[in-house]
């Protein structure tokens, strides 16, 4: 069974539990509302609803522990965060009821030349939509933020040794950036460094946001930009991500890596992006202690791929690597209709046999109409068996079970590098045979009466946090295959 390193996974009918803390959605004590609009005034306001402020960085100023900013309908130039709040009095960055989405956090990527504009801004504070950096208990809720060339939401640690976070970041509408739509880092990614015992950023909650047209091409990266549309790296902790649209996307969807210990992604809808659905890589540090479950991911290249990208280049001298990816589960997620693999586990090139790739559990998963170009394979187990790292032990105690895989054309493809090694137990999965669902085109992936995929697994691979299906079924004497 999965030990995750401070949260306890439940099914997705109950959420979750939070461990040492109190949950992060807990509502906060009352605090004054500062109003702020653009019509308003920075001098004579004194940020009433009657006299608002005009910008959301003399709000800040005023702000005390509990307060809430409530930002009134029109645009606004990008905000750096300069408060925290305290345990159970968070500063909140929102709208009024009903006027949600509608106060606009908006850059000048629309000015680039590459838009045919007179060109971006140097200043960095047009380079983010909003910053919130070596801050603690701050919500950002229900604003839109667009056309930034750097990231619209960028959350950042502090210092070694110090910890930040109680961080929440729900309901915003975030479109149109030249790197991702939200970044959460302990430190800046640009820093590679070895695995630090304590994060510098922990308990960040993002949910329920809307995420779309990230990356995109701008002045400072002409090709635009290489991360996520959802990115968690660098020294961070407890990082839950759920229930948010992603779409419309280049690059990736949501990814997990270089150095996070402790998370979930879960409840999410991906598609149309252009590579990978959600991405769990190490990087030269860690990713452990992470479940991905319960997504639903559509039209892109690849749905969920794992991999350490352990490259010794840009370490520092005298730094040790971790190169780990450990104790992960992926369950009852629903992928179909992808370029190329629904599960992809990969060798990146240039890793090194170094670290380890450990506890990873990859059950009861539906892939439907995977591998639909063709020119791959539904499931790719391979390249984790290289003689090397089979020599060094680096792979062991991983699992395939229980996962239905399925293409109309009943050409899926199943690509197994690992048999033989030990390295991964393959059991219960049912592939290339129709798993009779009750409605597949009309995307109902509940299985038949008669389905074959009734009662496939053995129980014993279905211990908590395995032990509910996607809808909150409890799978008990009769374990089925798939999410559903």
């Amino acid at each position: 069974m999965l030990t995750f390193t401070r949260r306890t996974v439940l099914a997705l009918a109950g959420g979750m539990v939070a461990g040492q803390r109190p949950a992060l959605s807990n509502a906060q004590q009352p605090g004054n509302a500062i109003y702020v609009a653009p019509g308003g005034d920075d001098s004579l306001g004194n940020g009433s609803i009657e006299a608002p402020y005009q910008t959301p960085g003399r709000a800040l100023d005023a702000a005390r522990p509990g307060d809430e900013i409530r930002l009134r309908p029109g645009v606004y130039e990008p905000i750096v965060v300069t408060r925290s709040g305290e345990e159970g009095l968070p500063i909140v960055l929102t709208t009024l009821p009903g006027e949600e989405r509608q106060a606009v956090i908006s850059g000048d990527l629309q000015r680039h030349k590459i838009y045919g504009g007179a060109g971006g801004q140097k200043a960095a504070r047009w380079r983010n939509g909003i910053v919130v950096s070596a801050q603690s208990h701050v919500q950002i809720r229900n604003l839109a933020i667009q056309d930034v060339s750097g990231r619209g939401i960028y959350v950042l640690g502090g210092d070694p040794g110090v910890q930040f976070g109680r961080i929440v970041l729900s309901g915003n509408l975030i479109r149109r950036t030249g790197n991702s739509a939200i970044m959460v880092a302990g430190f800046p990614p640009r820093d590679r460094l070895a695995t630090e015992q304590t994060p510098r950023l922990r308990d960040v909650l993002i949910e329920r946001n809307d995420v779309s047209e990230t990356n995109l091409p701008n002045d400072f990266a002409p090709k635009g930009g290489r991360n996520e549309a959802i990115s968690v790296t660098s020294s961070c902790g407890d990082i839950i991500t759920r229930d948010n649209d992603v779409h419309d996307s280049l690059q990736y969807g949501i990814d997990y890596k270089a150095g996070v210990v402790g998370g979930e992604i879960y409840g999410n809808r991906i598609w149309n992006i252009k590579r990978y659905g959600v991405y769990l890589d190490a990087g030269v540090n860690t990713v452990q202690g992470v479940a991905v479950y319960g997504n639903l991911i559509w039209n892109c290249r690849i749905g969920i791929a794992l991999a350490r990208e352990a490259r010794d280049a840009g370490l520092k001298s005298g730094e040790m690597p971790d190169h780990s990816l450990k104790n992960i589960a992926v369950f009852n997620n629903i992928c179909r209709d992808i370029q190329l693999s629904g599960v992809y586990c990969q060798k990146h090139p240039g890793d090194v046999p170094s670290g380890e790739i450990s506890g990873v559990r990859i059950r009861f998963n539906t892939l439907y109409n995977c591998n639909r170009d063709g020119g791959g394979n539904s499931v790719r187990l391979s390249g984790w068996d290289d003689p090397e790292w089979v020599a060094a032990g680096i792979v062991r105690d991983c699992d395939f079970v229980g996962n239905i895989v399925y293409n109309t054309d009943g050409a899926a493809g199943f690509l197994v590098g690992t048999s033989g090694e030990g390295t991964f137990l393959l059991a219960d999965n049912l592939v290339d045979r129709d798993p009779e669902f009750v409605d597949a085109p009309n995307l109902n992936f509940s299985l038949s009466s008669a389905s074959p995929a009734r009662g496939y697994v053995d129980p014993g691979f279905a211990p908590p946090p395995f032990d509910k299906s996607a809808d909150g079924a409890p799978r008990d004497q009769m374990v089925n295959a798939g999410a559903l």
